[in-house]
């Protein structure tokens, strides 16, 4: 072929690409197909006719054609694009015969590559059938757990596997339709899984999470920090404030908080969090200010904000003040217990003892007698 040819078929694909790039399908599949004719051999032209199947949704087509642009051309595009349309029909056995006849010593890192993620799907579609969904109940996850411990043996041998049944197990926990031993195993079989998948994002943030939910908040900053590396956002400096905020690091913890407002100026959750480290660190007038800026925004810790401004005020015994937070937070939820003991403790301090009785009877479902009323009326308290 003479070099004006080539420079002609090679503005030919450059033009294609452009046309598949901008969804004109039909107008690049023309030019392919007379292209095809003077230039059968081409691989190029296989390999973007297979791309143009995809497009249209038409695996087997466009892994025909990735077979073919093989054929021509033995290169490791072409070859990763043909495995990948032999797993989306799921024909594994097909893909491993595949992967095994084209293999080349002068890339043995390529094929063995392409050997695991062929034996990692293929892992997968077989367990499929088990595996929760985020609708799932108690007794789904208890069956999934049954098929772990049948096939553990299996499970821990497949890094992939591990880090699907791992997480699951997690949320399980989570959830509470597992029990709470059980994130031990996950957290085992999530590590598994990061030794050879060290840069999964979800396996480092599920692994991350069960640790704090297991008390180990410094083990947890280890795997946050390396999400971080990879991905800067809202939700891993929120996650790995929380832990140095377990760790009563409560500076470091509002860094990582302001970091994340960064992403997301008025994130509810990161401006309750200062405002909690802020409380907790003795700095109340910090803490005031992130407080008010909760409840100016309306969301779903406004109750809470109310809450923490009624606390403050009552340390600093301004408790007709306080008394003002601790009702507004209870006209938001008025069964929340946490808030309840709050006014009553409150009201204790003010010489209420009868209304702080009262309020605590509420919470604790027992019967108080009103010793003012001289007809002596009961509260009738009814918990579920």
């Amino acid at each position: 072929m003479n070099k004006q040819k080539k420079n002609s078929i090679k503005n030919s694909i450059n033009l294609i690409i452009k046309l598949i790039n901008e969804k004109k399908i039909d107008d690049a599949e023309k030019i392919i197909l007379e292209l095809k004719q003077s230039n059968p051999v081409d691989s190029a032209l296989y390999f973007n006719h297979g791309i143009i199947f995809l497009n249209r949704n038409k695996i087997k087509e466009a892994s025909n054609e990735f077979k073919k642009s093989i054929e021509n051309s033995n290169s490791e595009k072409s070859i990763n694009a043909y495995i990948e349309t032999l797993l989306l029909l799921k024909d594994y056995e097909k893909a491993l015969k595949e992967i095994d006849r084209l293999f080349s010593k002068t890339n043995k890192s390529f094929f063995n590559f392409q050997r695991k993620k062929i034996i990692d799907k293929k892992a997968i579609n077989d367990y499929q059938r088990f595996f929760p969904r985020i609708d799932s109940k108690k007794n789904d996850y208890i069956e999934f757990y049954k098929v772990f411990m049948k096939d553990k043996k299996i499970i821990k041998n497949n890094s992939k596997l591990c880090g699907i049944f791992g997480s699951w197990i997690f949320e399980g926990t989570q959830k509470k339709f597992l029990g709470f031993d059980l994130i031990k195993i996950s957290i085992d079989l999530l590590k598994k899984a990061i030794f050879e998948n060290p840069d999964n994002k979800s396996y480092l943030k599920n692994i991350s999470l069960a640790l704090r939910r297991l008390g180990k908040p410094k083990e947890s900053i280890k795997f946050l920090e390396k999400l971080l590396a990879l991905e800067e956002n809202l939700d891993n400096f929120i996650l790995i404030g929380n832990c140095y905020s377990d760790l009563k690091d409560y500076n470091l913890a509002i860094t990582y908080y302001r970091n994340a407002l960064i992403y997301e100026r008025n994130d509810e959750t990161a401006i309750m969090n200062i405002a909690i480290c802020y409380k907790a660190s003795n700095k109340v007038e910090e803490a005031l200010k992130y407080y008010q800026k909760v409840i100016e925004l309306k969301g779903n810790f406004t109750s809470r904000a109310l809450n923490g401004i009624a606390v403050i005020n009552e340390e600093k015994n301004n408790f007709k003040k306080s008394e003002q937070y601790f009702l507004q937070s209870l006209k938001l939820e008025p069964s929340n217990r946490l808030f309840k003991r709050g006014l009553a403790r409150l009201y204790n301090k003010m010489g209420r003892k009868l209304e702080a009785l009262k309020i605590k009877a509420a919470g604790e479902g027992i019967v108080v007698f009103d010793e003012i009323d001289n007809n002596k009326k009961e509260l009738n308290i009814i918990n579920k």
